[in-house]
């Protein structure tokens, strides 16, 4: 951990972000982050998570924890925009993937057309109300409450726009369907 302050601030120039933006991303003054990145100053583990999510990398990445051998790192674990936060949850590469979906109240307008894949995903909602669209049929899920989607099909899943929405998905090819038991 002695070497935090350091990764870090070669984090953000490998990235070629200055101190202030980076800054203005996690919520944070380009001074404290400049004290932290010198040793003068500890990070807190809230403010090493908002730098990984701003930077799209792990917490292991972060904090420089070498990958689990005989499994191949996934280059993309996390993704987001403006209104959704996607975290891959594991380093394996076996289906079905699992994730973690994170959406804003802004992310509740479906796209047109309906977006479809292979495969099928199988949503969980943690917290909050996750909007599903299927062809012209809505479903709303309330916490607690789990479906399984066939992305052959045309859908979409986010908020109701009444607040943060969490759930868990996992995805996989049609083939490749788990079996409940």
């Amino acid at each position: 951990m002695n070497d935090l302050g350091p990764r870090l601030g070669g984090l953000r120039r490998e990235r070629g972000m200055s101190l202030s933006t980076l800054g203005v991303h996690v919520g944070s003054s380009a001074s404290m982050l400049s004290r932290i990145e010198t040793g003068d100053r500890r990070a807190s583990l809230e403010l090493v998570l908002r730098i990984a999510l701003v930077y799209g990398i792990t917490l292991d990445e972060v904090l420089g924890f070498p990958g689990y051998a005989g499994h191949e790192v996934p280059s993309e674990r996390v993704t987001h925009s403006a209104d959704m936060v996607v975290w891959r949850l594991t380093r394996s590469t076996v289906t079905p993937q699992p994730y973690k979906v994170v959406y804003s109240s802004a992310d509740s307008v479906p796209p047109q057309p309906l977006p479809t894949h292979v495969g099928w995903k199988w949503v969980y909602v943690l917290s909050g109300r996750l909007w599903v669209r299927r062809g012209a049929d809505d479903v709303v899920l309330e916490s607690g409450e789990a479906m399984e989607i066939d992305t052959t099909q045309p859908h979409w899943t986010g908020s109701t726009g009444e607040g943060v929405t969490e759930i868990l998905m996992l995805m996989g090819t049609d083939s490749k369907r788990f079996v409940t038991r």
